[in-house]
């Protein structure tokens, strides 16, 4: 179900903290997400970085998942429902990195900063850009007072706006002639912000205020430093090389794509592993006394020859013990290398067969589209 867009209304609360005019912040929204933060569905427009990914998982899935996990910025791929199927399998992966690894909602702002934007959580965070235009447009004014850009948007300086909000790569997909080019159409509306009444609850989203004393915060320094992306972005999409489905950062909202569920659960049941074959400990334990017997025998048959047969069974016995515990060290740590190995390679093939378990269960759902994936 598609959720209310914002109103004239909303934009003024909003213009009004940030004391800038409503075109300004108009701009930025319709450069970011063309002025719609939800699909169809009501589910928030968002974009998967992979290079978050693989931040928040520690490089975990480089090997296995490369197009979700990869120290390279880009490679989005197709808007829409594309960005979806990636979400849904970086979140059966990892929730919360999935989660900070998507930027979010009509002015896209990406799920990391959750923290310093004074969010208790990157779920609450979340829930918050599902709830409605009203939550992203107050995620969009608090990372604005943080990052202290309310003179930029006063001044309409659009070329140091962006260049923060969308990082050092900004001119590659010309963010400030867009937000510049928006502003001066929007400023056409000539909206008198006094004359507006707060619409109904139920016809239009108000935009709630943050506390006056307690700016929000952002992760600009966290992610000017991060060396692991080609793209430093500070909190925003920033989309270099972008496919002909997405321009200049705009997520586009795909019309044509069939609408996903509000939620859906994939059970996926897991495997035990399978048993170690103990074979191969019983051949070494006949190997043992089989060279335990064979060479307590030798050692008694030298004793015998050199001292007689009185201290025959003194060195036999005293032959047979140290062999007994080399074999015996030797035994103990080949044993537990082998054990190791086993339960490393069948760790691993129950691993891929929960995963191609998975894709199956996407790929073969009536409805591909899942909005949510948990393995169960």
């Amino acid at each position: 179900m598609a959720k209310l867009k914002l109103t004239n209304w909303d934009f003024c609360q909003a213009a009004k903290k940030l004391k800038c005019e409503v075109a300004a912040i108009k701009a930025v929204a319709t450069t970011e997400s063309r002025g719609d933060g939800f699909y169809d569905d009501g589910f928030p427009v968002i974009l998967f970085e992979r290079h978050k990914f693989r931040k928040y998982t520690h490089g975990k899935y480089d090997q296995s998942h490369p197009y979700l996990s990869n120290a390279k910025a880009g490679g989005y791929g197709k808007a829409g429902q594309n960005q979806r199927n990636k979400f849904n399998e970086a979140f059966a992966l990892d929730p919360e990195a999935a989660m900070m690894a998507c930027s979010w909602g009509e002015f896209q702002v990406m799920g990391f900063n959750w923290d310093d934007l004074d969010y208790e959580s990157i779920h609450e965070f979340v829930d918050a850009m599902k709830s409605g235009s009203a939550a992203q447009l107050d995620a969009f004014v608090r990372f604005v007072v943080k990052n202290g850009l309310k003179d930029e948007l006063q001044r309409k300086d659009w070329r140091t706006f962006a260049r923060v909000y969308n990082g050092p790569e900004f001119e590659k997909n010309d963010y400030d002639g867009k937000m510049g080019r928006a502003y001066k159409e929007f400023s056409k509306e000539k909206i008198d912000c006094a004359s507006l009444d707060a619409p109904e609850s139920d016809s239009a989203i108000t935009a709630p205020a943050p506390p006056p004393d307690q700016p929000a915060t952002a992760k600009l320094e966290d992610e000017k430093n991060d060396s692991t992306s080609e793209s430093t972005d500070p909190g925003l999409l920033n989309n270099p090389g972008e496919p002909p489905t997405q321009t200049a950062g705009i997520i586009v909202n795909q019309a044509d794509a069939p609408p996903p569920p509000e939620t859906t659960t994939v059970e996926i049941e897991k495997e035990a592993p399978p048993k170690a074959d103990e074979s191969p400990v019983k051949g070494i334990q006949a190997s043992i006394a089989t060279a335990v017997a064979f060479i307590g025998s030798v050692f008694g048959g030298i004793g015998s020859m050199l001292a007689g047969a009185k201290t025959e069974l003194i060195y036999g016995f005293f032959g047979a013990a140290a062999i007994i515990g080399v074999v015996y060290i030797w035994k103990r740590f080949s044993y537990a290398a082998k054990m190791e190995a086993i339960k490393a390679a069948a760790l691993e093939a129950d691993k891929q067969r929960a995963h191609e378990l998975l894709m199956a269960q996407i790929k073969s759902a009536s409805d591909p589209n899942l909005n949510t994936v948990k393995i169960v």
